[in-house]
């Protein structure tokens, strides 16, 4: 097996979505925040990191955040 700073790595296409919303209730701004990372769950390597040639990079992921702001 080649170090993996001589292996290739194909390309490939990640799709991301952020969507977000801010409100203001009892004074304090209150954030949410919706992000769907790699929706199509593709398999994909990341060119820069040592171990690609074993592990791919996550999947699909899927966050929801909620900030409060005093």
């Amino acid at each position: 097996m080649l170090p993996a700073e001589f292996c290739a790595t194909d390309g490939a296409v990640l799709w991301n979505a952020t969507a977000g919303l801010r409100r203001t209730w009892g004074g304090r701004l209150h954030a949410f925040t919706l992000v769907l990372d790699n929706a199509g769950n593709a398999l994909w390597r990341d060119h820069l990191w040592r171990a690609k040639q074993v592990a791919p990079q996550p999947g699909r992921n899927v966050r929801l955040l909620y900030r409060v702001s005093f």
